[in-house]
């Protein structure tokens, strides 16, 4: 404990070490670390840090992230219904082309995949955000999460600059896209460190290493089932690309190309496999999160329990 104080302008409780306030951004002079050796040039890196952390948790609001997921899960009906649109007139030209009515019926069955799957994400989605809610956890420090944040971005921003690299010496975007699909991923991450209550997560300096170990593990998976309807909507939406761009092979495929062109457009990843496996995959991630969350969090909830007993037997 002799390494915190309190904020002589604030209040709030931080290290004696750091240069500025991470709560009101006040320069804070005098300090252990500007009367230790080294300190002209410790010092600017630990303000810049500390500068780069306000800035994130400024713009990084729980009022952005709410605002976000809730655009994501709106945008997820609409996006659905073309999906499941686009997967039944593609499969209706084919049918059409080849003369072939299980193709048409298939089609039906895609429609009725997706519908069913809806359901299921719309019906879980309050249910994964409950059920972030209902388990609380607790940390000894918000420092451990502004140094995750602090790190998250700056891979982030070398991953991009690798990605954009990428991109442009040898022409692919693959890349890139995956690399601003990952980044969006992050940045709602980078929101939750920041903001703990976005996951239920609260600051208790008495909380021993061990509780933060799984305070730590918590965070990554409440995170993911809090990231739901974000996952949801973007994988809609990624989908829903792809499975314009597979309608739009179809239709240019020819009567005699069907033994090769149309093949390749139903098999590519690029078309068919992406759009099916996205739509799908993005549908059912609140079924596959909020499953792995309650069983996790039972394994979880009972090293908790240890941990408690363990203290208090040693009190």
């Amino acid at each position: 404990m002799i390494h915190i104080t309190k904020c002589p302008f604030c209040g709030e409780t931080i290290f004696r070490v750091a240069p500025t306030c991470r709560f009101c951004d006040s320069d804070l002079p005098d300090r252990s670390l500007s009367r230790a050796a080294g300190a002209g040039i410790l010092t600017p890196v630990m303000t810049i840090g500390n500068r780069t952390i306000a800035a994130l948790r400024t713009n990084l609001t729980p009022s952005f992230f709410e605002r976000n997921a809730e655009s994501l899960e709106w945008i997820s009906a609409p996006a659905a219904g073309l999906a499941a649109i686009i997967g039944l007139v593609a499969s209706i030209v084919v049918a059409i082309k080849l003369d072939n009515l299980m193709v048409a019926l298939a089609g039906l069955g895609w429609v009725t995949v997706v519908g069913l799957s809806f359901y299921i994400a719309k019906r879980l989605l309050p249910a994964c955000e409950m059920a972030v809610h209902n388990s609380p956890t607790a940390i000894s420090s918000q420092e451990i999460f502004d140094v995750f944040a602090l790190i998250s971005t700056v891979i982030l921003i070398v991953a991009l600059l690798a990605a954009v690299y990428v991109a442009i010496t040898f022409s692919i975007v693959t890349p890139l896209f995956t690399a601003l699909g990952v980044a969006i991923l992050s940045i709602y991450y980078i929101a939750m460190a920041l903001h703990l209550d976005l996951v239920s997560t609260s600051v208790d300096p008495t909380v021993t290493a061990g509780g933060d170990a799984l305070a730590i593990v918590q965070f990554g998976y409440k995170g993911l089932v809090r990231l739901s309807p974000i996952i949801t909507g973007g994988a809609l939406i990624t989908g829903v690309v792809s499975g314009i761009n597979l309608l739009v092979d179809t239709f240019r495929m020819n009567a005699t190309d069907f033994g090769y062109d149309l093949s390749l457009a139903f098999s590519s990843f690029a078309s068919a496999t992406s759009f099916f496996t996205t739509v799908l995959l993005g549908l059912l991630f609140p079924l596959v999160a909020y499953l792995f969350f309650t069983f996790v969090y039972l394994v979880t909830d009972l090293l908790m329990a240890v941990l408690r007993l363990h203290r208090v037997s040693t009190l």
